[in-house]
């Protein structure tokens, strides 16, 4: 080739001079030195013009038998010849200056590929690469760098352009920390984070749920941690010392521990004895400790033996380990709903006989009740 382009020049000069001197008779006769090689030169007496076999350029003087590897086509000659595009991928195939990748045959003319990857700079702004998510810095001589920055959820946004870096469905500007899911606010006021249950941490799902942020016993919308009444019995926990806070009906008896019924579990209370089963809160010395666990449940005479009402108008008094009042028990009250009792000794008289009948059954103080019974109002 270096050959076709000197004949080229030579034949373009001697027109020029042909033409500027017409009178002129340009020899032709071989000068050593005028870059061709023409007959009567050869590599020997004139290697400047006819060449060095090895130099890639097949000169006048040389062969494919002389030089083959000036005169013969061959892979990696960095010239891709006809025939070579399927055969030899190193001489044809496609080269991009600027693609990061140093092919051969761009070690000359490609810099940008073959001199440092990335690309040399001197100032940050020639390596910025348009990415939001990434820090753009020259290094020096070792060219451009682009580092990509944090990303806490990892939801290919990083944190300077994600409004919610953690994920959890409360933007950062709202968010109390905005890099942890199980935490961001607490919207309504139950001392419970709206976000401390959450479903699944830095994914796709948002862990924001104030109705869900915490075990609520009761199902009241108040987290436990922040509700003074965790069972809705009416009674504060911190009165709940020998109940259980967090079950309305401890005893499980039917009867609140608290003034408050809750549905479907008990009625309300609160539960005359509240660790103790006491089915229908039977309390016959009506001193509000029921018979079930009251160690003397008669010990109160208003409460056997009424002032103010008749036994025969009371409902049936019934006392755990003891058996019904026979009825001459009964009988031997003198007493009416219209008069009351007829006397005084008439109701002192009939507190002495119910004594007497449960002094059999129960550890009582008969004496002191037969003295309440005299000086109560009824017994003067």
């Amino acid at each position: 080739m270096k050959t076709v382009i000197r004949e080229f020049i030579l034949a373009f000069a001697l027109a020029i001079v042909s033409f500027l001197i017409p009178d002129i008779s340009v020899s032709q006769a071989a000068v050593c030195g005028d870059l061709f090689c023409e007959a009567g030169e050869d590599q020997e007496s004139c290697e400047m013009d006819c060449g060095t076999c090895g130099d890639l350029d097949c000169d006048i003087s040389e062969t494919a038998e002389s030089c083959p590897s000036d005169c013969v086509e061959y892979c990696g000659d960095f010239e891709c010849e006809p025939g070579e595009e399927e055969t030899c991928a190193e001489d044809c195939e496609t080269r991009i200056c600027g693609d990061d990748l140093c092919q051969a045959g761009e070690e000359a003319d490609c810099p940008l590929d073959c001199l440092g990857s990335p690309a040399l700079c001197f100032e940050d702004s020639e390596c910025d690469d348009g990415n939001p998510c990434t820090a753009d810095f020259c290094d020096g001589g070792a060219g451009c760098a682009n580092t990509p920055l944090p990303d806490q959820d990892g939801d290919g946004s990083c944190d300077a352009i994600d409004g919610d870096d953690d994920n959890d469905g409360v933007s950062d500007s709202a968010d109390g920390a905005p890099f942890d899911p199980k935490a961001c606010q607490d919207l309504d006021a139950d001392t419970c984070d709206d976000c401390a249950v959450g479903v699944d941490g830095f994914g796709s799902s948002p862990d924001f749920n104030p109705a869900k942020d915490g075990p609520d016993n009761d199902g009241d919308g108040a987290c436990d941690a922040g509700d003074p009444d965790d069972d809705n019995d009416g009674l504060a926990d911190v009165d709940e010392t020998v109940t259980d806070p967090f079950d309305p009906d401890t005893d499980d008896d039917g009867a609140c521990d608290g003034p408050l019924a809750v549905s479907t579990t008990c009625s309300a209370g609160p539960d005359n004895c509240p660790i103790t089963a006491n089915p229908g809160q039977s309390d016959v010395d009506a001193d509000d400790l029921g018979d079930a666990c009251d160690p003397s449940p008669v010990d109160d005479v208003s409460g056997l033996v009424p002032c103010n009402a008749c036994p025969a108008d009371l409902p049936g008094v019934e006392i755990p380990g003891v058996p019904a009042f026979p009825d001459k028990l009964i009988g031997h009250v003198t007493c009416s709903t219209e008069q009351g009792w007829k006397n005084h000794g008439a109701y002192v008289s009939s507190v002495t006989h119910l004594v007497n009948f449960l002094d059999k059954y129960l550890n009582i103080d008969g004496d002191a009740l037969k003295d309440a019974a005299a000086s109560s109002a009824c017994g003067k």
